[in-house]
């Protein structure tokens, strides 16, 4: 074999080291590669949107509906009913009425024993809830169930209300200067209209008046007896 084609056969092997080397090298490289993925972009927090600042309550907002008194009076058809023992007391009661803080309302009743709804705006009952609600409620107990007018009256005792028992000494039921009140039945809005238009009439509208409170006996054609509270307008107040 001439040298020249030694020559050339060596280089040919060396050649073909090399592409081999190279592939390998490729390949490593290859199996080596770290693949970037582009991170995925964060989700976007909203935020938060702004507080809306609500509207102040006055205080109309929290005195208006209903009345704030220091006890309630009852009366039966034989009397008034004082007290913590409701000691029957037949005589009339000496009153201070601040017409403008009276608190008039619907109000609807039903059950035995009865359950009583009431409103001051015609749009949510006293104790939480719709008054439409409220009417449903009542007349699905029984469809003659109907709103009444009413009113519930605070009332400013003027003199010390005495019991006068046959023994024993006399005790004070209602102190004078107490805030009691008194709200209508479905029986009661009449008397309490008399009134009323009796002081619209002496120009004390939404004045503070004295009047004398009575009771009378009510019977309906069942023979059922009740009683119902009366006012006698005595003067305004000074």
């Amino acid at each position: 074999m001439s040298g020249t084609s030694a020559d050339t056969i060596a280089a040919a092997i060396e050649a073909a080291k090399l592409a081999a080397q190279s592939a390998v090298a490729a390949q490593a490289a290859q199996a080596g590669a770290v693949t970037t993925v582009a991170p995925a972009p964060s989700q976007a927090v909203a935020a938060p949107a702004p507080v809306t600042r609500g509207v102040p309550m006055t205080m109309e907002d929290m005195v208006g509906g209903g009345i704030s008194v220091e006890g309630w009076l009852k009366v039966s058809e034989f009397g008034f009913k004082l007290g913590p023992t409701n000691t029957l007391y037949t005589d009339t009661i000496l009153v201070e009425i601040d017409l403008a803080a009276v608190a008039p309302c619907l109000a609807i009743k039903f059950g035995n024993p009865a359950v009583y709804f009431k409103t001051y705006d015609r749009v949510t009952e006293a104790k939480g809830g719709s008054w439409a609600e409220a009417v449903r409620k009542a007349q699905a107990s029984n469809p003659n169930n109907t709103e009444y007018r009413a009113v519930d009256v605070p009332m400013r005792i003027v003199e010390d209300v005495i019991s006068k028992p046959a023994k024993g000494a006399p005790v004070i039921l209602l102190p004078a200067g107490m805030v009691a009140g008194y709200s209508t039945s479905t029986t009661n809005w009449g008397a309490w209209e008399t009134f009323y238009n009796s002081c619209k009439r002496a120009g004390l509208a939404g004045q503070t008046v004295r009047a004398h409170l009575g009771w009378e006996k009510r019977t309906n054609k069942a023979g059922n007896e009740w009683g119902i509270m009366t006012w006698t307008l005595v003067e305004p107040t000074a």
